[in-house]
């Protein structure tokens, strides 16, 4: 993937697994490059821990070696806004070419 370029999928459902085990359900809205780092935009299925279900989170995505990789709640708050910032500029030019 080149940097800063997003790729618009169909609504891909992905799973992720807390700390205790729980199954939360989200749409990958978004992959992004992002200063070196690879970067899902996603937003939950449904409300859970506080979290509204129109909430977007940024996870920090690492590969392990594995067939699947490591998905982390990014917590750098410049990091967040410049994924979220890269989001909306590439939304809007994809609106814009359409």
């Amino acid at each position: 993937m080149e940097d800063n370029k997003i790729q618009f999928e169909d609504e891909d459902i992905i799973t992720m697994i807390g700390e205790d085990g729980t199954e939360i359900d989200f749409v990958e809205l978004a992959d992004i490059v992002y200063k070196d780092g690879y970067y899902v935009v996603a937003q939950p299925l449904k409300a859970f821990d506080g979290i509204d279900e129109d909430a977007c989170l940024v996870f920090k995505v690492e590969e392990n070696g594995e067939e699947e990789a490591k998905f982390t709640v990014e917590c750098d708050d410049e990091v967040v806004d410049g994924v979220l910032t890269e989001y909306e500029r590439l939304l809007e030019e994809a609106e814009e070419e359409a």
